[in-house]
């Protein structure tokens, strides 16, 4: 607590006290002052007690009240300033460091770029489960050694679906269903991908993709309030909320990965684990950027 904010708000609280209590004195007695010359003697006449009975009731005394309620006022204010001090410069020392610390967790996702992967010996680049333990790896080593101590709780969530996505892929005992680049880079964009993500939130989980196409967006007046509080906008499009909804925890419980499609099947069905995994990263990188944004606080 800030003892040189603290301070000068009791000093008010006492002036304040020590203004409305004065001349509290009881009423009922009255001084009157003869002058006898060079003596003077202040006589002090006492009232004739009042006639009214022991259990007459007494008036209420406001100056009382109001003393206390200034002093308790001026307290709090003077709590209130000291601990706003302090978490305003706790937060931004927490969002000095997710700036530098937050960047290193976006880069282990590179392997998931929707443009320009990083290619191989051959010039050509396509997931494998090698990959995705590699990348969970690195990003346990940077939750462990830096993320922890500096992500919300909507962020840490958000790495928890994604750590746990790259953990079952990691762990397929079959090819995983992915682009290979640059032979299929014009079916991957980010106008496909949401497509893609719809279309297989509709075939792994009908209820949940049902759901977020009846959502209908937000009020303005919602839209005002998620912004207030800072919180991601999900029902902006219907393509939002099925990324969202691809992202949740029961779709990735029930997720199977290296389930095997023809080359005349569908592009979502064919990049289908790459589209699920890249879907998760984004998620990811749509909390962390949040958390710079609104300077949620770490929980």
């Amino acid at each position: 607590m800030n003892k040189n904010m603290v301070l000068p708000w009791l000093f008010v609280t006492f002036v304040c006290w020590a203004l409305l209590s004065g001349g509290h004195a009881s009423r009922a007695a009255t001084a009157e002052t003869a002058a006898c010359g060079p003596n003077c003697v202040r006589v002090e006449v006492v009232a004739p007690p009042s006639k009214a009975g022991p259990d007459a009731p007494k008036p209420f005394d406001w100056k009382w009240l109001a003393t206390t309620l200034v002093s308790l006022a001026a307290a709090a204010v003077a709590l209130r300033t000291a601990y706003g001090q302090r978490r305003t410069s706790t937060d931004g020392k927490i969002h000095e460091e997710r700036i530098r610390q937050y960047q290193a967790i976006i880069t282990d996702t590179a392997p998931l770029a929707v443009y320009f992967p990083a290619p191989d010996s051959e010039g050509k680049s396509r997931l494998t489960a090698d990959d995705c333990m590699k990348m969970g790896r690195a990003a346990n080593e940077w939750y462990f050694a830096h993320g922890a101590m500096l992500m919300s709780v909507e962020a840490r969530n958000a790495y928890m679906r994604f750590a746990r996505g790259l953990t079952f892929a990691s762990q397929a005992d079959k090819p995983l269903m992915v682009p290979e680049y640059p032979h299929d880079s014009i079916l991957v964009t980010d106008n496909r991908l949401d497509d893609y993500r719809a279309s297989l939130l509709m075939e792994t989980d009908s209820t949940s993709a049902a759901a977020a196409v009846r959502e209908p967006g937000l009020s303005l007046l919602r839209k005002m309030w998620t912004t207030m509080l800072d919180r991601p906008d999900r029902g902006g499009t219907a393509a939002a909320r099925a990324g969202f909804a691809l992202a949740s925890d029961a779709v990735i419980a029930k997720w199977q990965f290296g389930i095997a499609a023809g080359e005349d099947a569908p592009p979502h069905q064919r990049f289908r684990d790459y589209v699920f995994l890249q879907n998760l990263s984004s998620k990811l990188r749509t909390a962390l950027a949040q958390d710079l944004r609104s300077r949620r606080r770490p929980e």
